[in-house]
């Protein structure tokens, strides 16, 4: 299957070496997803607008929606970007919008390992820049050497 990379945990010494695999999601990875957007930070959407932004999102060109599946425990992690033009990136520009992994699982490679597939993919699709939003995780980013650019502000419309 074209699009699929398979990524080794890093794990304590005394254990095994579990795999897991990044993946395009797909609108059975639904119920999965769900806890995982819990775990991001802010205010979470209702159960009813998730289902229908991850309906669209598994589907929408220019987006790109992966999850990180484990073959015992399932879906632990999952990364959105976006494709988007601009003028003042100097061309193309994807964001990686959502990062997130189930907190037992956290500091183990999963997160480098979707941001890493999202950085492939933004290859792809010819951008020249790849921004992210970090509510926290600095020393992850700082590691995969993303430096700290820009403030990013949101705000719920009525």
């Amino acid at each position: 299957m074209t699009g699929m990379c398979v990524y080794t945990l890093t794990t304590m010494p005394e254990q095994s070496t579990p795999e897991f695999e990044i993946r395009r999601a797909t609108i059975g990875d639904r119920d999965a997803v769900w806890p995982l957007v819990q775990e991001l930070p802010g205010e979470a959407p209702t159960r009813d607008e998730f289902n229908q932004s991850f309906g669209r999102l598994t589907s929408a060109l220019g987006t790109y929606l992966v999850v990180a599946e484990h073959p015992s425990e399932g879906i632990v992690g999952h990364l959105l970007a976006g494709h988007q033009r601009t003028l003042g990136a100097g061309g193309d520009l994807v964001r990686i919008e959502e990062v997130a992994v189930l907190p037992h699982l956290r500091r183990r490679g999963v997160a480098t390992a979707l941001v890493r597939a999202g950085e492939t993919w933004a290859r792809s699709t010819g951008a020249s820049r790849l921004g992210l939003v970090a509510h926290d995780g600095g020393d992850l980013y700082g590691a995969l050497g993303y430096s700290a650019d820009a403030t990013y502000f949101s705000r719920v419309l009525d």
